[in-house]
């Protein structure tokens, strides 16, 4: 059934009312919950996707563990189940709008209120993820906002869903394509930092009002995902403060190991950001926020009376004042003291009170569960459900006709009867002969849980991921998870720690190395770092990448001696020089030269030798050899320097040539500055710094004085090879006069 009439009441309790939104997979209709009363929100799947059991058996597991949730951020789920045909989850009905549609309204929004938006989401992701669950979908259309400005987030575990369902989806169920992280485009393993890259472009999109990448189809976006280059907001609009633009730069890193590494990291950093918003913290953080920024509003600015200090106090007053404001301080620790140690003393009988009457309560505290009837439902969607309860589930094989693989056959605890917390429920499952229970392997051997899985017939794969908590060679997780069951040949992943993630290593010399060695000195294991950029390849032909042209070399002399004529040439152009004859040879005239010395016709020292015949007709004229300039067989320099301190599976990068000389430039464009300079001309300073060098300021562009209808002023920055960005601080003034800071920029790649 794909659309639902009013007033069609879903399995005797769900009344519909109207329909209030549309997916590429669902309905979503307002509905009263006839039990309670209340108005909730119903989610009914569209057609295609209800006959699909893989996809329906996703979904509902997907959907018990969002039911998990439980965040002021996000939606909150009540139900799910199936009228005839009919999928459906019962869940929070939120009375606002998607930011999809505010964004749409709005234009764009203020970067405050995008900071504000993003706190809250981070917070919801945050939840979820320390519930092991991946939203995989996070996108405007899936936010929602109240009157009050709340934020809610939506669909969490829907789109794992999606990702392995049938290929028979509607076109627009891909809609999700814009918000992709480069490691789901390729289909590779997804974990918390894909949702972060997905909230840095939804961000882009709040505070410019457009995503990064667009494109003619659902392809050629997904691809630019994975080698497309995002143009920083500041570069979109000049507004946007530096701290905010460095916060998307970072969330979208191709790489996820130069993302945020968790929601909790972005968050802090957020929060840091709203403080000093104006200040870059990934080029100088240290030392910029003792920098004085050019941009802050005039409502950050201090503000006096009258022009005035408000800390000036008049002279004749001053004794008066300090005794008084003495006497007062004393008074005021004393009455401050006194009132701290009875709240404490307070606080510690309250506690103790609290604990006594909380033991004695537990004890009268028992929760109790009713067991159902669970005989021909899926195994793993009971085992989730009644855990959630408490109640421990242990599962046993049985070999079964009646039903398919994967579903409780019997229970050893009877429908109606009632468990408490921690009693257990033994459920037997069918399955074929030789399958297996997947247990729970988390900080076990991988080598040895692989081995024993093998020797039951099951395909193991395996991969090495960081882990701060997972000590080497132990596993993370497997997939599929604990409780699932595996037939003969069927494949199981296990995730297992290859160190800690945020290992601290020092970078070593490599200079003077060639690349095969500089690989294999940075993987060792007590280094444990990567080859980042190797720029330009060894030996290779880089006469196009030089900066600065290289100079041909003159002609070479024909040695002492030679018999070889020196052919005739015509007349040289104006200005250049007509090369000498080499030593030893004949001149045109039958003369020979010796560049040590002047003949004459009487010098005794002159030596006559026999004339070379003319040639009959005149020779071409020579030109010198191209000489080509090649790249070094070993590393010239490495990026960061040795003895910087990074974390390991970071890179190092190499070049294999004069690294001044291969530096590319940007072009760059000044507009008037009309809002500082009052005439028709002004003066121009540009310098720029390489942030990843010696700090070092080049003046790229002087000028003592420049029309107005000279502008926008073109001028090149140095570009650096490791990828950041180049500081630009432009200097203005008027004709004649100081100039001052107008603007300091960061640029991009």
């Amino acid at each position: 059934m794909s659309d639902l009439t009013e007033g069609y009441i879903l399995n005797n309790r769900y009344e519909i009312h109207e329909k209030v939104g549309e997916g590429g997979m669902s309905f979503v209709y307002r509905a009263i919950d006839l039990e309670s009363g209340n108005v909730v929100a119903v989610k009914i799947l569209k057609k295609e996707f209800c006959y699909d059991e893989e996809f329906i058996k996703r979904f509902r597991n997907e959907a018990t563990a969002a039911q998990k949730l439980s965040h002021p951020n996000i939606v909150s789920i009540y139900d799910m189940g199936n009228d005839d045909d009919i999928q459906y989850i019962v869940m929070e009905y939120i009375d606002g709008l998607t930011l999809d549609k505010l964004i749409k309204a709005k234009k764009k929004l203020p970067w405050r209120n995008t900071l504000k938006i993003t706190a809250q989401i981070l917070s919801a992701v945050e939840h979820a993820h320390s519930h092991n669950i991946i939203h995989r979908d996070i996108k405007p259309l899936n936010i929602m906002i109240t009157e009050e400005g709340v934020v809610k987030l939506t669909d969490f575990g829907i789109a794992r869903a999606v990702s392995s369902a049938t290929k028979s989806a509607a076109s627009d169920s891909a809609g999700s394509v814009h918000y992709l992280s480069p490691e789901q485009v390729r289909g590779g393993f997804v974990d918390e930092r894909s949702d972060i890259y997905s909230i840095g472009i939804t961000m882009y999109e709040m505070i410019t009002g457009s995503v990064p990448y667009d494109g003619d189809s659902h392809v050629s976006i997904a691809l630019k995902h994975i080698d497309g280059k995002i143009k920083p907001p500041h570069e979109v609009d000049p507004t946007i403060p530096y701290g905010v633009n460095d916060l998307i730069v970072l969330a979208t890193r191709k790489e996820t190991n130069k993302r945020f590494q968790s929601a909790g990291e972005m968050y802090e950093r957020l929060l840091k950001v709203m403080k000093n918003p104006y200040v870059s913290f990934l080029v100088d953080y240290e030392n910029a926020e003792n920098e004085m920024d050019m941009t802050v509003p005039p409502e950050e600015e201090n503000i006096t009376l009258n022009g005035e200090s408000s800390g000036v106090i008049a002279e004749e007053n001053a004794g008066e004042e300090k005794t008084a404001m003495v006497r007062n301080v004393v008074l005021q620790t004393i009455t401050y003291l006194a009132a701290v140690i009875v709240s404490i003393l307070v606080l510690i009988f309250i506690v103790s009170r609290h604990n006594m009457v909380r033991k004695n309560f537990t004890n009268y505290n028992i929760i109790q569960y009713k067991v159902e009837n669970y005989t021909g439902m899926l195994a793993s969607t009971v085992k989730e459900a009644v855990e959630n309860c408490g109640i421990r589930v242990e599962q046993e094989l049985v070999e079964s006709d009646e039903y398919p693989a994967g579903y409780v056959i019997e229970q050893s605890v009877q429908a109606g009867e009632i468990l408490q917390e921690e009693d257990s429920i033994l459920l037997s499952v069918s399955a074929k002969e030789g399958s297996v229970i997947v247990d729970d392997y988390s900080g076990k051997s991988f080598q040895a849980v692989g081995t024993e899985l093998t020797t039951q017939e099951i395909n193991v794969e395996y991969k090495a991921l960081n882990s701060s908590k997972y000590e080497d060679g132990k596993i993370i997780r497997t997939s599929p998870g604990p409780g699932s069951i595996l037939e003969k040949n069927d494949t199981i992943t296990i995730y297992y720690s290859s160190g800690v993630l945020y290992k601290k290593v020092t970078v070593p010399r490599v200079i003077g190395m060639t690349l095969e060695e500089a690989v294999k000195e940075l993987g060792k294991a007590n280094v444990n770092l990567n080859v980042g950029i190797v720029y330009p390849s060894p030996s290779a032909l880089i006469d196009e990448i030089l900066i600065t042209p290289t100079l041909t070399p003159t002609q070479s002399p024909t040695p002492a001696g030679s018999s070889t004529p020196v052919p005739e040439t015509e007349s040289p152009a104006p200005g250049t020089e007509t090369p000498a004859p080499a030593p030893g040879t004949a001149s045109p005239d039958g003369a020979t030269f010796d560049p040590g010395h002047t003949p004459s016709g009487d010098d005794p020292t002159a030596t006559s030798l026999p004339t070379a015949s003319p040639a009959p007709t005149a020779s071409p004229t020579l030109s010198p050899s191209p000489t080509h300039i090649y790249a070094s067989d070993t590393v010239v320099a490495q990026y960061p320097a040795p003895g910087t301190e990074l974390m390991a599976n970071e890179t190092v990068n190499l070049f294999f040539y004069d690294v001044d000389k291969i530096t590319p430039r940007k072009k760059m464009y000044l507009e008037f500055p009309s809002d500082q300079i009052t005439g028709n001309a002004c003066s121009v300073r540009i310098e720029a710094v390489m942030t990843d060098g010696n700090q070092t300021a080049e003046v790229v562009h002087l000028a003592p004085n420049v029309s107005a209808d000279q502008f926008p002023l073109e001028y090149e920055i140095p570009m650096s090879l490791n990828q950041a960005p180049t500081k630009v601080y432009i200097y203005i003034g008027e004709v004649g006069g100081d100039t001052k800071l107008y603007k300091a920029i960061n640029v991009y790649e």
